[in-house]
């Protein structure tokens, strides 16, 4: 079928119908199970497409039955036979078709065949259909589901564009009142400054127009009353000369005018009007709460938000707020710096977590911003026991290959897990996980120890199992040992002390920390008073899974 569907992809769009009826008959079988020839002749009684070879096997010449070449017929309806026009009454298991009373006693085709009515065919395959619809129904199940999520996605995605639609134009309409507002600030500086400087250089400009107006006028009058051979009145002039020249002295002495033409050297230079109206450096506003994803099969988050982008040299400061609001805790600043992302890693599992972001520059901070959507860390899977020895644990998942085999592998040998031992008397390690009954066992040392390591998985353990005493006349059981936990292998964590312990399951309390790492460790003589360390090809442990 796979290949059908191949080549059918495979024709090309713009083939004329005839030929796509030529490529697609290519594909057809013969009629009959188990037998992929193409169809050569048509059958007119059976009403079936047949080859050469199984048209000559399965009709003798006593039936007699006329053949039409391939594809020439009329197909009948499909519940009555076409030879004895009589309906459909039995089932052919063996030719796999469905007969009337006639057909199977007429002639020797189905002679010693097996034989069942309709109804009792029907009623053995009904759990088989039901099976499949079950299936089937489960399947849309998941589907439906499925596209529940993409279309909540695509919600949040269209919300999302809104949303930023929404905050672009807000933002850029109070960008655009903060530059007008101080656009008419500094105008309205230039004008009170300038028409002040104005007003005093008019004044001015106007007293010496008036003083050399006089100085004029007296100095022609001079001129005129010494040609008259007036002498008192060419003094007079000469006074009023000489006085008008102290006067304009005095000016001269104290200019009326900046010569740099820097007028604005008094107030504020122009240069720095130019660069506070050019980088528009705001104090930052409030943004949007950080949006928190889990990072797959990992204790860890990825924060991120958008930046704030109505100034310069803007920072972020990212906290995480206590978990209960009528805690007494503070929030716990978790990030600082320019970058709008960040990991926030060795997360808790079932712990609530929700964070704000700030920015601020050299202006001052924004306001927080609200809280982030709630998010905790759920189980990828959960190992629940039954019995002892069952294949509900963690260690038989692994050696199914995450539970999609049937067969059972050691992880040990496959590498999905680490076992090691303080020292070996008689098999390997490996055999503690093998759930085959062989033995290992250290050498009769105190403080043995065998230790299993998940390597990148890691579990908040709920109940553990070991066969242990060896397989000899006369086992060698546990007797006194602690069960320990570890994220590194390193720093180890007592999550059961048996003192005089003899089952093989245990539950295990109290414990919300997860853990790679897992020993047996001895610590007192077994039930025959040695320090030897026996296993018998199974251990295994469940819980929660929070990390792969």
């Amino acid at each position: 079928m796979s290949t059908f569907i191949t080549s059918i992809n495979e024709l090309k769009v713009d083939e004329s119908l005839q030929n796509l009826v030529e490529k697609v008959s290519k594909f057809q079988k013969c009629s009959l199970p188990r037998c992929n020839n193409p169809p050569e002749v048509d059958c007119v009684p059976c009403q079936r497409s047949l080859c050469f070879s199984c048209f000559e096997k399965l009709h003798s010449l006593i039936e007699e039955h006329e053949q039409s070449p391939y594809g020439t017929i009329k197909k009948l309806a499909v519940n009555s036979c076409p030879k004895h026009q009589k309906p459909y009454e039995y089932y052919c298991k063996d030719c796999e078709m469905q007969l009337c009373g006639l057909c199977t006693l007429v002639g020797s085709v189905h002679r010693d065949h097996v034989m069942a009515t309709i109804s009792e065919y029907s009623y053995m395959c009904m759990a088989t259909t039901e099976e499949i619809i079950k299936k089937s129904e489960s399947r849309q199940d998941g589907l439906r589901s499925k596209k529940s999520a993409i279309d909540a996605v695509a919600d949040k995605v269209r919300n999302v564009k809104q949303d930023s639609y929404s905050t672009i134009t807000t933002s850029f309409d109070k960008l655009m009142e903060a530059v007008q507002e101080r656009k008419g600030y500094l105008l309205n500086q230039v004008d009170l400054i300038c028409d002040a400087k104005l007003h005093g250089l008019l004044q001015e400009s106007s007293c010496i127009g008036s003083l050399i107006s006089q100085i004029t006028r007296h100095a022609k009058n001079m001129k005129y009353h010494l040609d008259m051979h007036s002498p008192s009145d060419m003094i007079y002039s000469r006074s009023k000369i000489q006085k008008l020249s102290k006067e304009c002295d005095f000016l001269f002495m104290e200019p009326c005018y900046d010569e740099s033409l820097n007028i604005f050297s008094d107030t504020f230079k122009l240069s720095e009007v130019i660069s506070k109206f050019g980088t528009v450096n705001l104090k930052p506003s409030k943004i949007n709460p950080p949006i928190v994803t889990r990072v797959d099969k990992k204790l860890e988050f990825v924060l991120t938000w958008q930046p704030y982008i109505y100034s310069e040299n803007v920072e972020y400061k990212v906290k995480m707020l206590p978990e209960d609001d009528d805690s007494e805790e503070s929030s716990v600043l978790v990030y600082k710096g320019k970058a709008t992302t960040c990991n926030i890693r060795d997360v808790q599992y079932g712990r609530i977590y929700q964070f704000t972001v700030q920015a601020l520059n050299q202006l001052g901070e924004g306001g927080e911003s609200d809280p982030s959507a709630p998010i905790v860390i759920e189980p990828l899977k959960s190992f629940e026991y039954s019995r002892d020895f069952d294949e509900n644990g963690l260690i038989y998942w692994l050696g199914t290959d995450y539970g999609t085999s049937k067969r059972f592998r050691n992880p040990a040998t496959t590498g999905k897990i680490e076992v090691t031992c303080s020292s070996m008397n008689s098999g390997t390690p490996e055999l503690a996980t093998g759930r085959i009954d062989t033995e290992f066992n250290t050498t009769n040392t105190s403080k043995s120890w065998l230790t299993f390591n998940l390597k990148t998985i890691s579990i908040i353990p709920n109940r553990y199992s070991i066969k242990h005493g060896g397989t000899t006349a006369k086992p060698d059981y546990l007797r006194n040992w602690d069960f320990l936990g570890s994220k590194d292998g390193v720093k180890w964590t007592l999550l059961r002390r048996h003192q005089e312990d003899s089952m093989f399951s245990w539950e295990i309390k109290n414990v919300d920390e997860d853990y790679s790492y897992f020993r047996i460790l001895q610590t007192g003589r077994t039930s025959r008073g040695t320090d030897y360390l026996e296993t018998r090809g199974f251990f295994e442990i469940y819980g929660k899974l929070v990390r792969e």
